[in-house]
């Protein structure tokens, strides 16, 4: 990767924007490299066509989350995420959301929700 194509945001596409909310992926970034992220807005007119912008305090905020986050999945949620840099010339489609600090935030992944135990290590043993 060349220092010239590094910004201080990142893309985040073809993840499930229904699935995923931007709190959560806002959370996961904070939790990765801290108080740096500034925001993360949501862009795209078409569902299938969605990206989010995370921006950054600066560009070694922002390659320091590349490194750590690009590839990785959300929860086992099928999630992957797929980022790369923005240019800084770069202008956003239509704002569809915008989320920076989020308040309240409260975790929820559907998938566990839903699963039960009905053995005990008693029963097992």
């Amino acid at each position: 990767m060349d220092e010239h194509e590094i910004t201080n945001r990142l893309a985040i596409t073809n993840l499930d924007f229904d699935s995923v909310n931007l709190s959560t992926i806002f959370r996961i970034f904070e939790s990765v490299i801290g108080p740096s992220i500034v925001r993360i807005s949501l862009f795209g007119t078409e569902r299938s066509q969605q990206y989010a912008i995370a921006e950054f305090t600066d560009k070694r905020h922002a390659k320091d989350a590349y490194d750590s986050i690009d590839g990785l999945e959300i929860e086992a949620t099928g999630n992957i995420f797929d980022l790369s840099f923005v240019p800084a010339d770069f202008k956003g489609d239509t704002l569809l959301d915008d989320c920076s600090n989020p308040c309240g935030y409260e975790n929820t992944n559907k998938a566990n929700k839903r699963c039960s135990m009905d053995e005990s290590l008693d029963t097992i043993i």
